[in-house]
């Protein structure tokens, strides 16, 4: 009798881990069937959605296709504010995606981006418009980047990183050339800004810096760690005087942490650039903010 109940015993046990497996194998598809509609309806953001969407999506395919140096900025971009913000414990993997897909309005006019003048003709676009007219059209990226995120369904996470990556910088260099062309001084500053809004979260603000950084490294001859470090800090401040980091909770332990993550990665980049595809030289970037150009050893912004 004891054999008998033993045996018994063993097989229940048996029967009962094999629909526990069979329970937690249902569980586990129905979950991921069911996530992407819970995703949707509760307007939240998973890990696996956006490891879905860091792969080849059909946007960075043709942002690749349309505005190729914009693609390689934002992979450069993604490599800065990846590290930075792991560096603060912030979100590393959705500042790494926000980064793929912060500049993707530019695909409209892919050529009135330095990034994406590889001819004459292209690099002189700006000078055939009014200064009025060129802010328009830059300041517009932000506004047209949105409206594809949404029409592609882009997690809504990814959607503050291109509507606060430039705040509300101004475009210095229209702004100063308009007010050269008005000898009134009627023009105003306001109309040259990004409207904005600023970094509302520790993210957004990673990014904003990572895209300054990397953009205005592009056209900078700096040697050695000591001028990378300078030029990092610089920009950092140039920042956070025009107000940018009002709307969110970077400290300024936060901002040291970062200034060196900064400077190690791009180091780093300095010696294995990505290349814009024929990315020529330039001095002075066209629509970009001044307190991102600075002498000598800095020139341009995102």
């Amino acid at each position: 009798p004891s054999w008998e109940a033993a045996r018994h015993y063993l097989g229940s046990l048996m029967w009962g881990w094999m629909f526990l497996g069979i329970n937690a194998m249902l569980s586990v598809g129905i979950a991921l069937l069911l996530l992407p509609m819970l995703e949707d309806l509760l307007g939240i953001t998973t890990i696996f959605k956006l490891r879905e969407v860091s792969t080849y999506h059909p946007l960075l395919r043709q942002l690749e296709e349309k505005a190729p140096g914009t693609y390689y900025h934002s992979l450069n971009v993604s490599a800065l504010a990846e590290s930075a913000a792991g560096a603060i414990g912030a979100n590393a993997v959705l500042v790494k995606v926000g980064a793929y897909y912060h500049d993707i309005g530019k695909m409209e006019k892919p050529s009135y981006f330095v990034e994406n003048q590889f001819t004459e003709e292209d690099r002189r676009k700006h000078s055939k418009i009014s200064p009025h007219m060129s802010c328009l059209i830059i300041r517009n990226h932000v506004k047209l980047g949105i409206e594809m995120a949404r029409e592609q369904r882009l997690p809504e996470a990814i959607i503050p990183f291109i509507a606060e990556h430039h705040g509300t910088t101004l475009l210095s260099y229209f702004y100063d050339q308009a007010r050269a062309e008005d000898p009134h001084g009627t023009v105003s500053e306001a109309d040259f800004r990004y409207p904005g809004p600023k970094p509302q979260t520790i993210e957004s603000a990673v990014l904003m810096l990572a895209d300054t950084i990397e953009a205005a490294s592009r056209t900078m001859k700096l040697v050695g760690e000591g001028e990378i470090r300078v030029f990092v800090k610089r920009i950092i401040n140039d920042k956070m005087v025009d107000g940018q980091f009002d709307e969110c909770n970077l400290t300024f332990r936060q901002l040291r942490i970062l200034s060196d993550s900064f400077t190690r990665t791009l180091r780093t980049m300095m010696h294995r650039r990505i290349a814009y595809p024929s990315m020529p030289e330039v001095e002075r970037v066209p629509g970009e903010p001044k307190e991102e150009k600075v002498q000598p050893l800095f020139s341009r912004g995102a």
